[in-house]
């Protein structure tokens, strides 16, 4: 096997592990369900009543027909939040037997870093900055060596990209600067530096 399909590999496993590892989370701790009554509370409104004049009694019915409407739709809400359960660890069972029989993966065309993580890299939400540092550590290991960076490394810099974002929007929103950036997740600026410092691989 050539070191560009053994990274596709390791892609796919570290995919089907992070999607088996969201099933795991969502089988020990299901999705809380959130009431349209949530907060509400009779104790609340008798004392109000007990508190309140005249002119206040007057909503009364209004509000009584409200909390009514909130009632009858408990079992809608409900269906939905099942619903949503159920297509969740669906979709999740779906991607890790795709992912158990990927064949013959799309290759890039250009032989560096940023083009094989568009085609086989992590997409923005399905992975923790950890699952990035380890995935984009093994790549460079086998493509270029160890002694290129290493998964703390990359780490680190991932790190110090997004404080530096955080940095930049406190002090947009603060006013103390007039541009207001736009960024592409942290990981994409390190692979394009690394990319452009890196010779294509083989």
């Amino acid at each position: 096997m050539n070191k560009e399909m053994r990274c596709i590999e390791l892609a796919v496993e570290a995919k089907r592990a992070i999607a088996q590892r969201h099933l795991a989370d969502l089988k020990r701790c299901p999705l809380k369900y959130e009431s349209p009554l949530s907060g509400f509370s009779w104790k609340e409104v008798w004392h109000g009543l007990r508190t309140c004049d005249m002119k206040q009694l007057l909503y009364l019915p209004a509000a009584i027909f409200i909390v009514g409407i909130l009632v009858l739709f408990i079992p809608v809400t409900y269906g939905i939040h099942i619903y949503e359960a159920w297509e969740r660890k669906r979709s999740l069972k779906r991607k890790i037997k795709y992912y158990r029989g990927v064949k013959n993966p799309l290759l890039p065309e250009r032989k560096n870093l940023q083009s094989l993580w568009g085609l086989h890299g992590f997409s923005k939400y399905e992975s923790t900055r950890e699952d990035v540092a380890a995935l984009l550590g093994q790549w460079v290991s086998i493509l270029y060596g160890d002694e290129v960076i290493s998964v703390a490394d990359i780490e680190a810099e991932l790190e110090q990209i997004t404080s530096r974002r955080i940095q930049g929007k406190i002090a947009f929103m603060e006013g103390k600067s007039d541009t207001h950036w736009h960024f592409a997740p942290p990981v994409n600026l390190l692979i394009g530096r690394l990319s452009d410092q890196l010779p294509a691989y083989e």
